[in-house]
């Protein structure tokens, strides 16, 4: 049986045992800093594979729908809506599970929406949904696949 101190949200002695160890801990400027690059790299590929789905109008991943449903239904774009999104999961994160919290996380809660925006506006102009084929369709959709696996697959 649980006891009370073990269904605490926050456990005050690991808090107080990580907080020690980051104060003696010494801190490699360049390697946060190519950490943060990268975060923001694998970010716009991330953004940029998500507006080729919208982009060529054949189907997305389960979350952009859900943002797509939510971006028809309160007329807010679709990054304004993923940064909703993401504030939501990032607090959620922070309450549950905070290790999993990190610098990526932060860059994409932080970045995500406004490069999603102009990632949907790029493939947009570039490739008017109504004025291309079903094979460029594919290919925009293809690309989008490529790029968004990519830049989840830990670069």
């Amino acid at each position: 049986m649980a006891t009370n101190k073990d269904s605490k949200l926050f456990n005050l002695n690991e808090v107080i045992s990580e907080a020690k160890e980051l104060k003696n801990k010494k801190f490699n400027y360049k390697a946060i800093a190519f950490r943060i690059f990268l975060c923001i790299v694998s970010t716009v590929l991330s953004q940029f594979g998500v507006a080729c789905y919208y982009g060529c109008g054949l189907g997305t991943d389960p979350i952009s729908v859900f943002v797509d449903g939510l971006h028809g239904g309160l007329g807010l774009t679709y990054g304004q809506i993923s940064t909703i999104c993401y504030v939501i999961l990032g607090v959620l994160l922070i309450i549950f599970e905070r290790k999993y919290f990190g610098i990526s996380t932060a860059v994409g809660i932080f970045f995500g929406g406004g490069l999603l925006d102009y990632c949907v506006a790029l493939v947009a102009n570039a490739f008017p949904i109504e004025t291309i084929s079903l094979t460029t369709k594919v290919i925009i959709l293809l690309v989008g696949l490529v790029t968004t696996n990519f830049s989840h697959s830990g670069i």
